[in-house]
């Protein structure tokens, strides 16, 4: 199975910002069961996954720093 990196968008909210955030690796036969299988192991990034929508807190994921980048910084 091959291994993924994930990614979160950059986000700016609430008078807060931040820049694309890599997260780790997992491995899947999909992005989606790579986050799926890497939420299984970190109970903070579990706490505000949404597996249906591919976010973390609402940013998107993505599978490298450059789509991460791409979408918002």
């Amino acid at each position: 199975m091959p291994s993924f990196e994930i990614w979160s968008e950059g986000f700016s909210a609430t008078g807060n910002s931040g820049t694309a955030q890599r997260w780790g690796n997992a491995v899947g036969r999909t992005f989606k069961e790579a986050c799926l299988e890497y939420s299984r192991g970190d109970a903070n990034f579990d706490n505000y996954f949404n597996l249906n929508r591919l976010t973390f807190w609402g940013c998107k994921l993505y599978p490298s720093e450059v789509e991460a980048r791409k979408s918002f910084g």
